[in-house]
């Protein structure tokens, strides 16, 4: 798996702050923004104390004027599919229909420490393949050949996310009872949000980092 930010809103304080500001203060605001390219420090201050307020407030639709896109590879379409269930955010994903066999497949942890295990799901991986390529050089179409092809097979994306569905997104799949691939999907991409974006993100976590667990049966970790 790879994950790499390939956009991000510039100067994602502004933004969000300027967004917060005019809710209060229009006239300033309206001033503000037509000095976005330079601003003094002083009113920088002023922007990035707006936004701390806000985000405190519970105020977040000022920071769904910040966006982040994201290229993710490796991932397997197991993976993919409960990404996008995260409806807010714009997805374009590689076709099964008109890419070729060759991105392989993703073994989970659990099946690639037991030999014995691993062997077998190789065996089943590889045996879906062959299936597909029969079905392709008997003249049957790519886009109903594949559905010999198993969830674990690779697939790369671009996903796009403003800075509020993403602080969901991270409420959510941070957790240590999230699946461990999207789980660890997600712990990456943070890593790229928190370094452009920490005013936000600095706090960001499943429930139990800021208090108590909300799982029915919790993990019994202290995230905090």
């Amino acid at each position: 798996m790879f994950v790499r930010l390939i956009h991000a809103t510039q100067k994602p304080t502004e933004i969000a702050g300027l967004a917060a500001y005019v809710c209060r203060h229009p006239k300033e605001a309206m001033d503000l923004s037509k000095r976005m390219i330079a601003l003094s420090d002083d009113e920088r201050e002023r922007l990035s104390k707006a936004l701390s307020s806000a985000i405190t407030s519970g105020h977040l639709s000022v920071v769904e004027h910040v966006t982040f896109s994201f290229f993710v590879g490796g991932i397997s379409r197991a993976c993919s599919h409960q990404l996008v269930r995260h409806r807010i955010a714009s997805y374009t994903q590689a076709s099964q229909r008109g890419c070729d066999d060759t991105m392989g497949y993703v073994v989970p942890e659990s099946i690639k420490n037991d030999e014995k295990v691993c062997a077998a799901f190789r065996n089943a991986m590889d045996l879906s393949l062959a299936g597909f390529r029969a079905l392709i050089n008997m003249g049957i179409p790519a886009e109903d050949a594949r559905f010999l092809l198993p969830h674990a097979a690779k697939t790369s994306l671009i996903v796009t996310m403003n800075a509020r569905e993403l602080h969901h997104f991270f409420t959510l799949r941070l957790c240590n009872k999230a699946q461990w691939e999207i789980r660890e999907l997600a712990e990456r991409m943070y890593e790229h949000a928190l370094a452009h974006f920490p005013a936000l993100f600095i706090t960001c976590g499943p429930p139990c980092k800021n208090g108590p667990c909300m799982e029915k049966n919790p993990c019994g970790k202290d995230n905090a």
